[in-house]
């Protein structure tokens, strides 16, 4: 996030100073996240080394500027859909997004791409041991909102009543856990400096 700061021209000038106005604040539901990863003890969220970042970003960084053309740019630009001018514009497309990116990684085809999400997440970022039934949880709610089977509140008026608030931070708490998965498992590609992780199945004897 930007707030208002300072630039020193150069070391002989006084500074200038930079309001809030010049930047934009790119809102985010980030720190939330991390607060349901403790909660939920899944998926694992860490602060990477600033270098090692930027340097797998450099090499990803066509997909900032042009149309995605692989896997990882293409949940790269779904991860850019994340963020915000402002907190009122958090809406149930960062639960879309963020699965959008989640989706592009782990899902080879179209066939029973929830299972191929759950399967390999789990591979990657370790296995769920708590909260089990939270990521078919997530599945279900975003099936429900994208077939219509949800009410929500109108995109320019707010109802303040208590079920119109209920549903909103429902939909936020989903949104949030999506993002976490999409995050860590970003996270994961720039620790193994990584494009692409292959998967294949083991028949054990």
């Amino acid at each position: 996030d930007t707030r208002e700061g300072k630039i020193r021209i150069t070391e002989f000038l006084d500074t200038e100073k930079i309001q809030i106005s010049d930047f934009t604040m790119l809102a985010n539901s980030i720190p939330y996240s991390l607060e349901l990863c403790e909660k939920y003890k899944w998926p694992p969220l860490k602060e990477l080394p600033l270098n090692s970042t930027l340097t797998w970003l450099y090499h990803h960084s066509f997909a900032l500027e042009n149309l995605s053309k692989s896997r990882i740019q293409r949940a790269l630009n779904a991860f850019s859909y994340l963020f915000h001018e402002s907190f009122k514009d958090n809406d149930p497309g960062d639960l879309f997004f963020s699965l959008i990116g989640i989706e592009a990684i782990y899902a080879q085809n179209s066939n029973n791409i929830q299972d191929q999400v759950n399967q390999k997440s789990q591979l990657l970022l370790g296995k769920r041991n708590e909260f089990k039934k939270i990521f078919n949880e997530l599945y279900d709610y975003r099936s429900r909102y994208i077939h219509g089977q949800l009410n929500f509140t109108n995109k320019f008026f707010f109802d303040d009543e208590e079920s119109a608030i209920e549903q909103i931070l429902k939909t936020y708490e989903k949104s949030a856990f999506a993002i976490a998965i999409l995050t860590s498992t970003i996270q994961k590609h720039i620790e193994e400096n990584k494009e692409e992780f292959e998967y294949e199945l083991v028949l054990k004897e």
